[in-house]
């Protein structure tokens, strides 16, 4: 659901820190079962948002990732991902 709120750079949230799954607190799906740790951390600052995150698996792998995407709205043309904010929230799309 969208509202149709445009908001300015100074009136849109922050995501940066440091988030870390609480494994004893989540409910994972039976697909994400395995993962016995996982920290993203969000570097949010307008127009750009960097995302590095890594998840440890019970049999020790561990997988790690990490992403920078503009989140003002203009069409990629690259066809990868694009982040877009609404309000309080981020979206991102695979296009």
């Amino acid at each position: 659901m969208s509202c149709g709120l445009e908001l300015t750079p100074e009136q849109r949230p922050d995501f940066s820190g440091e988030y870390v799954l609480n494994r004893q607190a989540s409910t994972l799906s039976a697909g994400a079962a395995p993962v016995e740790s996982a920290v993203l951390r969000i570097e949010h600052r307008e127009p750009i948002v960097r995302c590095a995150a890594k998840f440890t698996f019970e049999n020790s792998t561990a997988f790690e990732y990490s992403l920078e995407r503009m989140s003002d709205g203009r069409e990629i043309v690259d066809g990868v991902e694009s982040v877009k904010g609404r309000g309080a929230a981020v979206k991102g799309e695979r296009v």
